[in-house]
């Protein structure tokens, strides 16, 4: 009896029924209230969206152009996020303009501070912000110093440094692009069914690099461990 029960529990853990549900909240955002329109926002967000919802066991919410304020975002973010468990994950993806310290949502700013304050409430073991936007990497700068941000325990996945551009190619994002991929398994190297965040940034930074020609790096940081698995496939 003992040696079948032994044998159920490998089968539930190989087979991945023990993995939690994923709560992702996608926004695009292509026209804005007080600021210049961009083009493959929306289609980036679409694709993680779809992304997710092919993999099942996921909680999927899409938001984008003029709904996507930040009262919606929010509203949004604690909708999903507070009802994760501790065995989940947690993901806002956002593709836009950004800021130092944040993100451009249709009628204002949508700083970290607060996307962290929602986050910080989840009980999720798994904890992300991506976001594919132009200078990402300054979303680590207020003003001339350093924030906190790098100890939280999030990862950020952004899609340029700070004096970069985030470039686009065929309808998406370029970092768009390679994330998706990357999360579909082409980032999965050793071919364990499952992507994690050093495989996913390898995957990713690469990538990009490569088709940029160097003029573009994603960059990656936070308090979290480098094997953590973003996705199971």
């Amino acid at each position: 009896m003992r040696r079948t029960m032994v044998a159920v529990m490998l089968t539930v853990l190989m087979s991945g029924s023990v993995w939690g549900k994923n709560y992702v909240v996608c926004v695009g955002v292509n026209t804005y209230a007080q600021a210049s329109s961009l083009q493959a926002c929306v289609n980036d967000a679409a694709a993680v969206c779809r992304l997710y919802q092919n993999v099942g066991n996921s909680e999927v919410k899409l938001i984008f152009n003029q709904n996507a304020t930040r009262a919606t975002v929010l509203h949004h973010l604690r909708q999903l996020f507070l009802r994760a468990g501790r065995g989940d994950a947690i993901l806002l993806f956002f593709s836009g303009h950004g800021i130092p310290g944040g993100l451009v949502c249709y009628d204002g700013y949508l700083t970290y501070e607060s996307i962290l304050a929602v986050m910080r409430q989840s009980s999720a073991s798994k904890k992300m912000i991506i976001a594919d936007v132009c200078f990402a990497g300054t979303a680590r700068i207020q003003g001339h110093s350093q924030n906190h941000y790098s100890t939280e325990s999030v990862m950020f996945f952004l899609s340029s440094r700070s004096r970069e551009v985030s470039r686009e190619a065929n309808g998406n994002g370029l970092f768009t692009r390679y994330l998706v991929q990357g999360l579909q398994g082409q980032a999965d190297a050793n071919r364990d069914r499952r992507v994690s965040a050093r495989e996913l940034f390898q995957f990713v930074h690469n990538g990009v690099s490569r088709a940029s020609r160097n003029r573009q790096h994603p960059v990656m940081w936070g308090r979290f461990d480098n094997n953590m698995t973003i996705i199971q496939r």
